[in-house]
């Protein structure tokens, strides 16, 4: 059975399939030839279930003229570029060129586009025909695949997913972000783009699965010495905390409710001990106790009387208008 390579020739996955006769590898930059063009692409799978490109073939492994070839043409794109932007200002279009794609043998050359809503575009099309002496395609692209073309650095302060290995862009709901109890309206989770971080989606199984298994949050659960209510679900720890009827938290196996550790962890608030008065001041922790000191009212020495100067600012104006109608 022959081999049958997947190539890509531009960052957003404008793929072609082509049959490999010789020693090929994943990575490698391929000249090829389809029906229309001749463009340069890189090796990054190799198939037996894809169908081929119908009249496409592999010419040969590119070299150093078809490097030189292809970095003449990223400059050229730039002049491309330039000029569609000039024409559709010209043209009072309300959209905003991103990116141009000109294949190896400059007869094609593909333009990318955001806008709001759907342009007409067939006059800037012969326009640009007219101008730069090849066939123009336009094709409108979303936020995220701009993002893509463009790059940049994320939250988590590493390249771009999109940029460095995501092909195709799922849908990322807010269900994903309350899966992993993150709040949707927070800006941490959207990524350069304006939408919902990728990576939501990386493990929203794992946290989907896990909660179908284990008791919801509310549950009361009463086993030997436990008893108490299902306060926080951890996915990734694999167990589950109980709120106990004594204040205090403890967690456990989900699936044997036996402890995952032997001390019992305490979480005192302040604002119920002062209200309950059932705490006193050497009873609670250090941390607490200065928050406590804080909140409880000062002696009477250190607070000052403020002068009331309703009654002397009244006195001033009396005397400005007496100097008026003087």
């Amino acid at each position: 059975m022959k081999k049958i390579g997947k190539v890509q020739f531009h960052k957003l996955g404008r793929f072609g399939y082509f049959f490999l006769e010789g020693d090929f590898s994943v990575g490698d930059w391929l000249v090829c030839e389809t029906g229309d063009y001749v463009d340069m692409g890189r090796l990054i799978s190799i198939a037996e279930n894809e169908k081929p490109k119908e009249g496409g073939s592999v010419l040969r492994i590119a070299g150093d003229t078809d490097y030189e070839k292809a970095k003449s043409n990223s400059l050229i794109a730039n002049q491309f570029l330039n000029t569609a932007k000039t024409e559709a200002s010209r043209l009072c279009l309300k959209m905003k060129l991103v990116d141009v794609a000109i294949t190896l043998d400059r007869t094609h050359a593909t333009f990318f586009f955001t806008a709001e809503s759907r342009v007409d575009f067939r006059t800037l099309v012969r326009a640009l025909a007219h101008k730069l002496h090849c066939r123009i395609e336009m094709h409108q692209i979303r936020a995220r695949e701009e993002t893509k073309l463009i790059g940049g650095i994320g939250v988590c302060g590493q390249r771009l997913c999109c940029d460095r290995f995501l092909q195709d862009f799922k849908h990322i709901s807010v269900a994903m972000a309350k899966n992993q109890n993150l709040n949707a309206s927070v800006k941490g989770i959207k990524g350069v783009c304006g939408k919902l971080l990728c990576c939501l989606s990386y493990e929203d199984d794992i946290y989907r699965e896990f909660k179908k298994t284990v008791p919801k949050i509310g549950t009361i659960i009463e086993k030997g010495d436990i008893s108490g209510k299902v306060a926080f679900i951890s996915p990734l720890k694999k167990q589950i905390t109980i709120k106990c009827q004594n204040s205090r938290y403890i967690d456990i196996d989900p699936y044997t409710f036996e402890p995952v550790k032997k001390e019992i962890t305490e979480f005192p608030s302040v604002n119920t001990a002062v209200l309950n008065r059932n705490l006193n001041i050497n009873d609670l922790p250090e941390k607490l106790e200065e928050s406590y000191i804080d909140k409880t009212e000062k002696p009477d020495d250190d607070k000052k009387e403020k002068p009331n100067r309703r009654h002397h600012n009244k006195r001033k104006k009396r005397k400005k208008r007496g100097k008026k109608r003087r």
